[in-house]
């Protein structure tokens, strides 16, 4: 059966655990070294001082996660061996049990245009005072998906996640034409990503009942 697995795709390697944010807070950044019939090899990212070679052992269960063009194909198969490479650096190939079927992670309401802008996260939430920048991915009449952090660390993403929980009330600054200085969003889901040499915070956010002419100006800058 055919999926949308390919090689030097990048990808999440993640252990089998009770939540999502358990697993995500031992994942490990790789891209797909290898495709073969009834295998596939992934090569891990350099993680100096992240040790991981017990949490993914011959036999046990996995989670893994690629990253597509439009989407986020995500899958559990088994660990069929595993080779060091360099272990001052934390770096290995590990071989799986290639899947008969992945599920497409992706819900969208609104059509969307795929952009890379510059935007200020502000969290409003009662307790917090964050500011930070990020980038938006893609944006839509509804809402819109941005990243924040660049080559994160296993441990510091969990901490981003814990900070940024679905519900999480956000002021949005984004430079569009006949945009308000400011946007309120929530925050829906907030995933980690790969990037080269690391990880990243994926936020899905909604706009929170935003005015006419607020709507407006997104749609004429996503036609």
């Amino acid at each position: 059966m055919s999926t949308p697995l390919h090689t030097k795709q990048d990808a999440l390697l993640m252990p089998v655990r009770d939540t999502r944010e358990q697993a995500t807070a031992e994942a490990i950044p790789a891209y797909i070294q290898q495709l073969e019939r009834t295998t596939l090899t992934l090569q891990t990212d350099p993680q100096p001082g992240v040790h991981y070679w017990d949490t993914f052992p011959v036999g046990g269960s996995v989670v893994v996660e690629a990253k597509g063009a439009d989407a986020i194909y995500r899958f559990e198969t088994r660990v069929l061996d595993r080779v060091r490479l360099r272990s001052n650096l934390q770096e290995y190939q590990i071989t799986l049990m290639r899947p008969r079927w992945v599920v497409k992670v992706q819900r969208r309401r609104h059509p969307r245009l795929a952009i890379s802008l510059p935007i200020s996260i502000e969290c409003l939430t009662a307790g917090q005072n964050l500011l930070r920048t990020g980038v938006v991915d893609n944006l839509s009449e509804g809402g819109v998906s941005l990243h924040i952090g660049d080559a994160l660390s296993p441990h510091q993403i969990a901490d981003w996640q814990h900070r940024f929980v679905p519900g999480t009330t956000l002021r949005l600054r984004l430079n569009l034409p006949n945009l308000p200085s400011h946007l309120l969003a929530r925050v829906c889901a907030a995933e980690t990503m790969v990037v080269r040499g690391g990880l990243a915070l994926r936020l899905g956010c909604a706009f929170l009942s935003p005015a006419l002419n607020e709507q407006e100006a997104i749609l004429r800058y996503i036609a």
